[in-house]
């Protein structure tokens, strides 16, 4: 099913989004994801939340390393106050 990629970011603003693209990824070109999010930030800017869209890109392959797990998780805590919840530890 093809998906217009920039529009689903689009919908999601202004709520917050972590993208990791890892920059050796071989199941996605990772020029392909610039575009998509540097279509959709027009619209983050629109609604004032530029800061909500956040893309991580890990020299790695098809994977989510741990210290852009560390990120992702530090930026859900931000957006949704989960450290008084689970140890981000």
């Amino acid at each position: 099913m093809p998906f217009d990629f920039p529009g689903v970011i689009a919908a999601i603003a202004p709520r917050a989004l972590f993208i990791n693209a890892p920059l050796k990824d071989s199941n996605f070109e990772v020029s392909g994801v610039y575009d998509c999010v540097n279509a959709a930030k027009p619209v983050y800017h629109l609604f004032k939340a530029p800061d909500k869209l956040v893309m991580q890109n890990p020299d790695a392959e098809h994977d989510f390393p741990k210290e852009t797990r560390e990120a992702a998780y530090r930026f859900l805590d931000k957006e949704l106050n989960l450290s008084h919840i689970i140890s981000l530890q």
